[in-house]
C-alpha cells in the first residue's frame, strides 16, 4: 500500500511541475488616455520592450508614444494629421499622414505611383509592412497592395496565393516576416489569415459577420477582433487571441466593445475600447500567469498525500528525502 502511494505521489508531482507556472493566462488591464485635451486615444502597436505607439485626437490627429508612464506627442506638421501605427525596440516609429504619404520616424515615405501610402508595422530588423493604394484608370475604385521592405526602393509586393477572386489585406507583422490580416473569397464572410510566405492559414470566429487579424508575435499568437452584428463601429467588436488553432475572446472590463491591434513577443496586447459613454480609450493588457482549477485540485491532492505520509512517519530521515518510504 505504501509503495503504491509513493508511486502515485511521484507520478502526479512530475506531471504537474512542467505545467503549473503557465497553466492558464489572464490579463491585467491598463487604460491609456493622452493627458492633454484628448477626446480619443487608441494604441496601435507595441514593441518587444513594451513601448506603445498610437494616436490621439483633439482639434487634429496626433501620434504618440507611451513608455513607463510617460506620454510623448509626435507630429510631423502642425497642420497635417499624424497617426503612429507601430514602434520597434530601436524606438523607430512608423505610421501615416493625412496628406496621403507616411512617416518613418518623421521621414516622408511613399511608394512610387501610389495615391497614398502607410506603414503599418516595423519589426526589430527594420522590416516594414507597407500598404499602398493606387488609382486605376476609369471609374473603378482604388485598389491596394501590400509590400515588405526596409525602404520604398527595396520593397517587394507580398506574393499571396494567386487564386481568382481572393483578396488579402495585411495589418500585422512578426519578427520573422509572417503577416496577418483579412481575407476575402467571393461572397464568403471576411475572415482572418496568417501567411508565413508559403501557406495561408485562415480562421473565422464562429457565427461572426467579420473576423479581422491585426497583430502577430514570433510565437504565432494572433490578435484582432470580430463582430456579430452588421455594423463596423468599434463598439460592436470583441477581441480575440488565436493561438495555433485555438481561439479565445476577451474585452476590456466593462467596455461596450474592444478591438485588439497588436501583441508583442512577451504576450502584451494593445488596442482600443469604447466605454459606456461612447468614448474611445487605448488599453494595455499584460498577461498574468495563473494555475488552472484542475491543476490546483491535483496539486492539493499531492499535498494531502504528503501530509498523510508525514503523519504516519513514513518520510525518510537522515537527509535522504523519499516519498512514503518504508
Amino acid at each position: 500500500m505504501q509503495q503504491h502511494l509513493r508511486i502515485v505521489v511521484i507520478s502526479i508531482t512530475l506531471a504537474l511541475l512542467p505545467h503549473i507556472a503557465w497553466a492558464g493566462v489572464s490579463y491585467s488591464f491598463q487604460q491609456l488616455d493622452f493627458p492633454t485635451n484628448a477626446f480619443f486615444t487608441v494604441a496601435y502597436g507595441i514593441s518587444n520592450d513594451g513601448r506603445i505607439a498610437g494616436q490621439y485626437r483633439d482639434s487634429n490627429s496626433h501620434g504618440f508614444t507611451f513608455h513607463n508612464g510617460v506620454y510623448t506627442s509626435f507630429n510631423t506638421s502642425p497642420t497635417i494629421g499624424t497617426t503612429l501605427l507601430d514602434i520597434n525596440s530601436s524606438h523607430q516609429v512608423v505610421g501615416s499622414l493625412s496628406s496621403g504619404s507616411t512617416g518613418s520616424s518623421g521621414i516622408p515615405f511613399s511608394m512610387p505611383g501610389a495615391a497614398s501610402t502607410s506603414i503599418w508595422r516595423i519589426n526589430d530588423d527594420g522590416l516594414k509592412l507597407i500598404k499602398a493604394t493606387f488609382d486605376p484608370p476609369g471609374p473603378q475604385r482604388p485598389f491596394g497592395k501590400d509590400y515588405l521592405g526596409t525602404t520604398a526602393g527595396d520593397a517587394t509586393e507580398i506574393a499571396y496565393p494567386d487564386v481568382p477572386g481572393d483578396r488579402y489585406s495585411a495589418f500585422g507583422l512578426s519578427e520573422s516576416g509572417a503577416v496577418v490580416g483579412q481575407y476575402l473569397s467571393g461572397n464568403q464572410v471576411p475572415q482572418g489569415f496568417l501567411f508565413d510566405g508559403t501557406a495561408v492559414e485562415s480562421f473565422l470566429f464562429p457565427g461572426s459577420l467579420e473576423t479581422l487579424a491585426t497583430g502577430v508575435n514570433e510565437s504565432g499568437q494572433v490578435v484582432g477582433g470580430y463582430r456579430l452584428v452588421n455594423s463596423t463601429l468599434t463598439r460592436n467588436y470583441h477581441s480575440f487571441l488565436y493561438n495555433h488553432g485555438s481561439m479565445t475572446t476577451f474585452d476590456y472590463p466593462g467596455a461596450l466593445g474592444t478591438l485588439a491591434y497588436d501583441i508583442n513577443d512577451i504576450g502584451q496586447i494593445v488596442g482600443v475600447f469604447v466605454d459606456n459613454s461612447g468614448l474611445s480609450h487605448g488599453f494595455l493588457a499584460t498577461p498574468v500567469s495563473i494555475p488552472e482549477p484542475n491543476i490546483l485540485s491535483l496539486l492539493g491532492l499531492v499535498i494531502a498525500m504528503m501530509i498523510l505520509c508525514r503523519k504516519q512517519n513514513l518520510l525518510a530521515t537522515n537527509g535522504n528525502v523519499r516519498f512514503c518510504s518504508k
